[in-house]
């Protein structure tokens, strides 16, 4: 019984410490940070962004013509008017981009175990990347609470994303959010994590 207890202790102290560092590095974003809609003015600057981490950090081959080609024409990609949409993350003081987040719609039909998915209430998380000097501080939880917010109120009822064994931190941050892992779902052969989570 007084094992129950002082584990008891224990779990509350975690969940207390856990909600006081969350609010921290809310109240910390919230006062550094802020994020908002991609604007065509920040077409370019966002393109040298995303090929900076790619190519420099995850040593990855850019595609324009093929896996990448999102990154030509984001407006379009990630229109509004067809349920996507295209964050951005910059500093307050002098809006430097630091990360990007976006939402689309799944264009094709996947099947799952028991039934046939309708494509239309399936979307897809795309281009989250993050500076690494800006990561551990909750910007990429905020960063994902952000596209699933907006996922849920778009009507949709299951997100996919797909990404590297290697971004250890990520999957780490998707799994605390209740994604799971499913077989491949596209033909990227640089993604080696596929998965999913119901809204």
């Amino acid at each position: 019984m007084k094992a129950k207890r002082e584990q008891k202790k224990k779990e509350q102290i975690v969940i207390k410490l856990f909600s006081r560092n969350y609010a921290r590095d809310l109240s910390y974003l919230l006062k550094n940070y802020r994020i908002r809609e991609y604007i065509d003015d920040d077409k370019e600057i966002v393109l040298r962004f995303l090929s900076a981490i790619l190519v420099n950090e995850f040593k990855i081959a850019l595609d324009f013509d093929n896996l990448d080609s999102d990154l030509m024409d984001i407006k379009n990609h990630y229109n509004k008017d067809d349920c996507g949409c295209f964050w951005i993350v910059e500093c307050k003081d002098n809006s430097k981009i630091i990360g990007t987040v976006a939402i689309r719609k799944v264009k094709e039909t996947f099947l799952d175990d028991t039934n046939n998915d309708n494509p239309v209430n399936i979307c897809e998380l795309k281009r989250m990347f993050l500076s690494k000097q800006f990561r551990r501080k909750g910007i990429g939880q905020q960063m994902l609470d952000t596209a699933l917010d907006y996922a849920k109120k778009d009507g949709y009822y299951k997100i996919l994303l797909y990404s590297s064994k290697d971004l250890k931190a990520s999957r780490h941050l998707y799994l605390k959010n209740g994604f799971i892992d499913i077989p491949p779902y596209n033909n990227d052969h640089r993604a080696d994590v596929f998965m999913k989570k119901i809204l």
